[in-house]
C-alpha cells in the first residue's frame, strides 16, 4: 500500500472520528472538535470539500433516520391496533359464549363489567339550546366571538345518579333519555 492510500484511510478514519464526536456533542462544535479538524492540517480547498462531504453525509443520514422513524411509528401503530383488535375479538367471543373467566397455564383472562360512563348524542342535546343561548348573548358578544355548548358529562352523571331529570325525546311511542349511563365491559389479562 502506498503512502497516498495510507493517508486517505487515515483521513477517512479521522473524519469518522470527527463525525462521531459531532454526534456525541449533539451537533455542538466544541473546542475539542475544532482541534480535531485543525489537526487534520488540510489545504483550504481540501478542508472545504471534506466539510461539504461531511455535511452531505449527515443530511443523508438525517433523511434515512426520518424514514426509519416513520416506518417504526407505523409498525408500532399497527402492533397497537392488532393488540386492541385481538383483545376486542376475545372479549366478544367470551361475551357471546357467556364466559367470564378463563384460567390457563400462563394467564387468567377475565371479563370485567367496566365503569359507568355517560352516553349522549351531544349535537342532539345541545341543539335544543343553542339558538336560545345565541339570542341571549348576541347583543353582548362581538361577532368574532362564538358560543359553543357542550354536555358536562360529570354533571349529567350526577343528575342521573341522584334521580334528577335529564332531557328526553320521543321516538315512535317511546320516550328515550338524551343522556344515559352506559357500562362497557373490558378484558383483563393477568
Amino acid at each position: 500500500m502506498g503512502k497516498t492510500s495510507e493517508s486517505i484511510i487515515k483521513l477517512d478514519s479521522s473524519f469518522e472520528d470527527l463525525n462521531d464526536a459531532l454526534i456525541e456533542s449533539g451537533g455542538e462544535i466544541t473546542p475539542e472538535i475544532q482541534g480535531m479538524f485543525d489537526h487534520l492540517d488540510l489545504a483550504q480547498e481540501q478542508a472545504a470539500d471534506d466539510m461539504q462531504q461531511l455535511i452531505a453525509w449527515n443530511k443523508s443520514e438525517d433523511a434515512f433516520l426520518d424514514a426509519e422513524i416513520k416506518r417504526l411509528q407505523a409498525r408500532k401503530k399497527a402492533k397497537k391496533n392488532a393488540v386492541e383488535r385481538l383483545k376486542n375479538w376475545l372479549l366478544q367471543v367470551m361475551l357471546s359464549r357467556q364466559i367470564t373467566k378463563i384460567k390457563t397455564t400462563f394467564c387468567t383472562v377475565s371479563v370485567c363489567a367496566g365503569r359507568d360512563s355517560v352516553g349522549c348524542d351531544e349535537d342532539f342535546v345541545t341543539g335544543r339550546y343553542i339558538d336560545a343561548v345565541r339570542e341571549a348573548v348576541e347583543d353582548i358578544l362581538p361577532e368574532y366571538v362564538t358560543v359553543e355548548l357542550k354536555v358536562d358529562k360529570t354533571a349529567a352523571m350526577d343528575c342521573i345518579q341522584n334521580g334528577r331529570p335529564v332531557p328526553t325525546h320521543m321516538e315512535g311511542q317511546v320516550e328515550l333519555p338524551d343522556i344515559y349511563i352506559t357500562r362497557k365491559p373490558y378484558l383483563l389479562i393477568k
